[in-house]
């Protein structure tokens, strides 16, 4: 990982190649970057965080614009712990998947415009899936795509399900491959 205590840390390489380090994670901005560095709106870096905060259930960690780094917030309770995979910035909110915690232990899909205004979108459930199997991915529409695995005698069948933002078509419920619906979860 790197940096003091192998928590990580943030670099930037100049034009000239020189490497400087920018800062360091530590147990409170959370460690283990889950995720790519996502700009947010005043000219600073966003990291989703799998471990450290308050509770060591994760952080969304922020790199101002100067050089240090803060926890934006912790997550933890209804919005799950340990984030993963990209937090996208739908123009409204930043959205972000847990993959543990919340209220039915299988993580959830949280958004936020700022550390005070936070919102669990949905929780996962055994009836959507298991667990998360991969980031965040834009459609077209403008609608945000993941999925989710629920483990089955062995196997791993998929699930899809979607986050719709003010930019795409709320009218298609997400599918899962044999055609059965879930509910599409909604982004205000």
């Amino acid at each position: 990982a790197g940096g003091p205590g192998q928590r990580g840390l943030v670099f930037r390489i100049a034009t000239d190649n020189a490497y400087e380090v920018v800062d360091d994670f530590t147990i409170e901005t959370g460690w283990i970057p889950s995720g790519p560095p996502v700009p947010d709106r005043d000219g600073g870096m966003l990291f989703p965080m799998a471990q450290g905060g308050t509770d060591g259930a994760g952080t969304v960690a922020l790199l101002s614009e100067g050089t240090n780094t803060s926890t934006l917030f912790p997550l933890g309770g209804e919005l799950g712990s340990h984030p993963r995979g990209e937090i996208p910035d739908t123009g409204s909110a930043f959205v972000g998947l847990t993959q543990e915690g919340s209220l039915n232990g299988r993580g959830a899909v949280f958004s936020f415009d700022s550390a005070s205004n936070l919102n669990l979108i949905a929780p996962f459930t055994s009836v959507a899936g298991e667990s998360i199997s991969g980031p965040l991915a834009r459609a077209d529409n403008g609608t945000l795509r993941g999925r989710l695995a629920a483990p089955r005698r062995g196997r791993a069948p998929m699930a899809h399900w979607s986050v719709c933002t003010s930019a795409c078509s709320r009218r298609s419920p997400a599918q899962t491959p044999s055609g059965r619906s879930l509910r599409p979860v909604t982004a205000s």
